[in-house]
């Protein structure tokens, strides 16, 4: 990792770069210096990305100057960390049937391959998640296999059925919400990727890894009536 850069914003807050490319060990970095960081008095709020990490403060009660040296002091322990002890998997159940694969033919006609060969691709991975934002639940998703890298739409939709599973670019997401969007769909998953009546309303966090399940239409119905019926177990275990 080359040598993290700092820049002030509007004195009240701090954006740390820690590199120029999207990496596993820069974004594992950012976690570990995100999760001590937010302890230290006078800190207010922090947003980490794939490569950056922003930081805002109270100036009251912490300098800039000071924020900057613990960040760096942080960042050169986790160098030597390990960055794949006791991570959680969460496994995603996905329907891939043409109901729900809203962009089937175009993936197709795209990556030059047929349908079952596209889904064994997108479940063989696990995908880590580096970050969470647009919207509560989205979550960020590294790791794709590059023989399934398709461009976004040129029109986005105006509505993307809540659960939806896409493709944009290099990236896999889910989108929690129903809302507008430009991935392609290929999928759904009948779980709530995102729940306020949960204690942890997210299903995932930045630093997880997702696994994705193949499940046909019936098992889809079924999940999903277990899910509105507050009977579904998510499963996730520490690999």
């Amino acid at each position: 990792m080359s040598s993290i850069k700092f820049f002030p914003i509007a004195g009240v807050g701090v954006m740390i770069k820690f590199g120029d490319i999207i990496d596993t060990k820069i974004n594992f970095i950012i976690r570990n210096v995100a999760q001590k960081i937010s302890k230290i008095h006078g800190v207010i709020e922090i947003i980490p990305s794939y490569i950056d990490l922003c930081i805002y403060y109270d100036p009251s009660k912490i300098l800039y100057e000071e924020i900057c040296m613990i960040a760096d002091n942080l960042a050169k322990e986790c160098k030597d960390l390990k960055d794949n002890q006791n991570v959680n998997l969460v496994e995603i159940p996905v329907c891939y049937c043409e109901e729900f694969a809203l962009d089937k033919e175009s993936v197709i006609s795209h990556t030059k391959l047929d349908w079952d060969e596209i889904v064994k691709i997108h479940t063989s991975k696990n995908y880590l998640v580096y970050m969470m934002g647009f919207m509560p639940g989205f979550c960020y998703l590294g790791g794709m296999d590059e023989r399934i890298n398709i461009p976004r739409l040129k029109i986005p939709r105006e509505k993307i059925p809540k659960g939806s599973v896409g493709l944009g670019g290099s990236q896999t997401g889910i989108y929690p919400w129903a809302s507008p969007g430009g991935w392609k769909i290929i999928g759904k998953t009948p779980i709530k990727m995102y729940d306020v009546d949960r204690k942890n309303p997210s299903v995932v966090e930045a630093g997880d890894y997702i696994k994705f399940k193949t499940i046909n239409l019936d098992e889809f119905q079924y999940i999903q009536n277990q899910v509105e019926n507050s009977n579904y177990e998510i499963i996730k275990r520490q690999i």
